[in-house]
């Protein structure tokens, strides 16, 4: 099976919504520092997330008894073994994987 036509703009139209704006909870901070040493800065996960392969998109999901649930956006990057996931809908990184 070859790519679909225009496949993979759907993932940068995405990216590019949720940069620009993001803010790092104190919760990734405490996470990063912990598990990826040091500090960053929004500009730093912003390019990270540039370079990152999207795993999955946030999205709002309603279970069978009604209440709601926010699925997180999931970002790989390889060559730094770094999972990063946001919340899009509000533009905040809430955590990262090493």
């Amino acid at each position: 099976m070859g790519a679909q036509p225009g496949a993979g703009r759907e993932d940068r139209g995405e990216k590019e919504k949720i940069m620009g704006h993001l803010m790092l909870t104190i919760s990734f901070h405490e996470m990063w520092e912990k598990r990826v040493g040091g500090d960053v800065t929004p500009p730093e996960v912003e390019q990270i997330i540039a370079e990152s392969v999207p795993v999955q998109h946030s999205r709002v999901i309603r279970q069978r008894d009604g209440a709601y649930f926010t699925l997180f956006g999931i970002y790989y990057h390889k060559k730094r073994g770094l999972i990063i996931k946001i919340d899009e809908k509000l533009g905040r990184v809430v955590a990262v994987v090493a």
